[in-house]
């Protein structure tokens, strides 16, 4: 376990260098062009690429139709996932996003049942056992290749159930992701609805009127599932529960202003934010005209 002086690990690890070229290598072979999304030919998840023509008309389209209308982009709770005492960020973090990238894509006039998901399945399946501590960058692979669980499946997520990976529906849960390089891409898929994960040793505390106010230190997965097309600010979601008691409306985050997003150290070692674009493979991501 890596040495961090005066952060505390929470569940979160820097990926390996064999993770990184595993998933390198996976990433080569898994890449695929946005416009094919949904196309059932794939046996897993596929990458898209930021720069993918096709991938950048369908984010400057949902932008326009969210600005338009001064979206608030902003998952319900049952969106979000208590990791409770189990150092599990990592699975909760990214199984919430993955909630989210469904229910966001139903504000674009996209027809899907947002199912509640069980991240203990995914978790358990990229970490081999139970415990804590697990990479961005390993539980990113396994939701594009193995997928997660519904809770109608595989029931609701606890700190030591279930205890198997397989006899769940995981299969349809696969996942198409975007691996992010600056915070400009960050923030334009955000305002497209696309929530982001990542991994950090700094942690929102407190926020006033869209700027954080206090951080603390700890190795922590966390994720961005909205946006405010009217006050222009990202939502910062965590998985501690009713964490946040300052934020009124919503006490599993805060509400930021973008620029913020520089203080929280995302792309660090701890592995590059992923966007999830599309929350299953055979789901059909439409164009808002």
């Amino acid at each position: 376990m890596t040495n961090m002086k005066n952060e505390e690990y929470m569940g979160l690890l820097p990926p390996t260098d064999e993770e990184c070229q595993e998933f390198d290598l996976y990433c080569s072979s898994n890449t695929s062009s946005f416009s094919v999304l949904g196309v059932e030919q794939f046996s897993c998840g596929q990458v898209v690429e930021y720069s993918d023509s096709s991938f950048q008309d369908f984010l400057d389209k949902r932008i326009k139709f969210a600005a338009s209308r001064k979206m608030k982009i902003v998952p319900t709770t049952a969106q979000h996932i208590n990791q409770s005492s189990l150092g599990s960020c990592t699975g909760a973090s990214g199984t919430t996003g993955q909630m989210s990238a469904v229910y966001n894509s139903t504000l674009f006039g996209v027809p899907a049942i947002v199912p509640r998901l069980n991240c203990s399945v995914a978790y358990l399946k990229a970490r081999g056992r139970w415990g804590s501590g697990l990479s961005i960058v390993k539980f990113q692979r396994t939701i594009m290749e193995f997928g997660n669980a519904s809770v109608a499946s595989a029931g609701e997520y606890s700190i030591r159930s279930p205890g198997k990976t397989t006899g769940f529906d995981n299969m349809q849960y696969q996942c198409w992701t975007c691996n992010l390089k600056n915070k400009e891409q960050v923030v334009k898929v955000l305002k497209a609805g696309i929530p982001v994960c990542w991994g950090s040793g700094v942690i929102p505390v407190t926020a006033l009127n869209g700027k954080i106010t206090r951080t603390k230190s700890g190795a922590h997965a966390m994720c961005f599932n909205g946006f405010n097309h009217g006050s222009g600010m990202v939502r910062f979601t965590n998985t501690w529960g009713m964490y946040y008691p300052a934020d009124a409306e919503n006490q599993w985050g805060l509400d930021i202003y973008p620029d913020e997003i520089d203080k929280l150290q995302i792309f660090s070692r701890f592995g590059s934010p992923y966007a999830i674009v599309g929350q299953e493979f055979k789901l059909k991501m439409i164009y808002v005209k």
